[in-house]
């Protein structure tokens, strides 16, 4: 998917939704008196809702194993899933009180981390490979195209038969 306008109010709520959390993080009451973390109401609400985005974004590999269910868009779900699932690891991150905890703990980090960086890794090459291709091999064409140029070598196909046969209609020769 590649990153243009119609990720602006994506990132612009995305951006809102991340300061609104940081927010009550900050301004939680609970924090004083149990210290930050997981366990106020503001963390489990955190933790919550970044379990809810991680459960949404699951859920697009079901989108595309059933096709016939009419759950949305294609776009707006691979949208929802790039800028919802970069939100889950901060609002992860601020219900953990950015620290790593005891070994579950981090190995969940680890795997969130790299799940979010290949992640990451795959959205900058699916920005920067297709365009290479598309200057680094002229002759090659995408796959939304396949049927304009199937129809073109088509034509070009009936031109040549018609240049070198005369026409295109003319009947087949007898094989006896």
């Amino acid at each position: 998917m590649l990153l243009d306008y119609k990720h602006r109010p994506w990132i612009v709520v995305t951006l809102l939704l991340a300061a609104g959390a940081g927010a009550a993080y900050a301004l939680d009451p609970q924090a004083v008196a149990l210290g930050r973390g997981g366990g106020t109401i503001v963390g489990l609400t955190l933790g919550s809702v970044a379990y809810a985005i991680m459960l949404f974004c699951a859920g697009l590999s079901s989108k595309r194993r059933l096709p016939h269910w009419r759950l949305g868009r294609a776009q707006t779900w691979l949208r929802g899933h790039i800028w919802l699932g970069l939100l889950s690891v901060w609002l992860v991150a601020l219900h953990g009180a950015f620290a790593l905890g005891g070994p579950l703990t981090t190995a969940l980090w680890m795997l969130l981390a790299a799940v979010s960086l290949s992640g990451v890794f795959g959205l900058i090459l699916q920005q920067w490979v297709p365009r290479l291709l598309l200057h680094s091999v002229p002759g090659e064409t995408v796959a939304q195209q396949l049927t304009r140029q199937l129809a073109y070598a088509d034509e070009r196909l009936k031109e040549t038969v018609v240049e070198f046969a005369g026409s295109i209609d003319s009947p087949a020769p007898a094989w006896d």
